[in-house]
C-alpha cells in the first residue's frame, strides 16, 4: 500500500469535508467509492501519481485513492495481499465496495481475482488498461461493470474491443 504522492497530499481537494460545508458536500463525498489502482510489470505505484492528480481535481479526496504496489516477478501471493489492501480500504473508508482499476500485467492479476465470488463482492466496478484477453466482464458471472481500455497500436499487448464490456479505444498509443 502507498498513499498518494506529497504533492497529492498538499493539494486540498473540492469535496473534503471542513467544519463550514454544508451536510450536501459531505453526503457526496460519503457516495465516493474508494479507487484501487494496481500497477503494471516492473512498474510501481508512482505509474499512478498522474492519474490520481487528475481524480483529485474532478472531486475525489485523496483519502478514497490508493495504489497496491506489488512485485511482478514471482510474487506467488499477490492475489492475497491485494485482497488485504481492499479489506483495508473498505475499513478506512467505511465504504461497502471499491472500484479496481489495473493496467497491463495488474490486469493479469486482478481479472482472476475477480473470478473468485467472495472476493467479486468486494469490488463495485473494474477497469482493464492495456491488459491480457479476457472473455467478458468481470466477476465469475461477468457481473461486475467492467470497462476495457485498449489501444490498436498498443506494441506490448494487443488491443481489442471485449464483448459485455464498455470498450474505450485509443487510436496511436503505444502501451497505454
Amino acid at each position: 500500500f502507498e498513499a498518494p504522492t506529497k504533492r497529492a497530499r498538499s493539494q486540498r481537494c473540492s469535496i473534503c469535508c471542513t467544519r463550514t460545508e454544508s451536510l450536501t458536500r459531505v453526503l457526496v463525498q460519503r457516495i465516493k467509492l474508494p479507487v484501487v489502482f494496481v500497477h503494471g510489470f516492473l512498474a510501481s505505484g508512482d505509474n499512478w501519481s498522474t492519474q490520481i492528480q487528475r481524480f483529485i481535481k474532478t472531486g475525489y479526496c485523496e483519502d478514497r485513492l490508493f495504489v497496491f504496489d506489488w512485485n511482478t516477478i514471482g510474487e506467488e501471493k499477490s492475489d492475497s495481499l491485494l485482497e488485504v489492501l481492499i479489506k483495508r480500504v473498505l475499513k478506512q473508508t467505511h465504504a461497502e465496495k471499491v472500484n479496481l482499476v489495473a493496467h497491463s500485467a495488474g490486469g493479469g492479476l486482478c481479472f482472476p481475482f475477480l473470478k473468485d465470488s467472495l472476493r467479486s463482492k468486494l469490488v463495485s466496478n473494474y477497469v482493464h488498461i492495456g491488459s491480457i484477453p479476457i472473455a467478458g466482464a468481470a466477476g465469475p458471472h461477468a457481473e461486475i461493470p467492467t470497462m476495457n481500455i485498449y489501444s490498436p497500436d498498443d506494441k506490448v499487448v494487443k488491443g481489442y474491443a471485449i464483448d459485455g464490456t464498455t470498450n474505450v479505444m485509443e487510436r496511436g498509443f503505444d502501451h497505454l
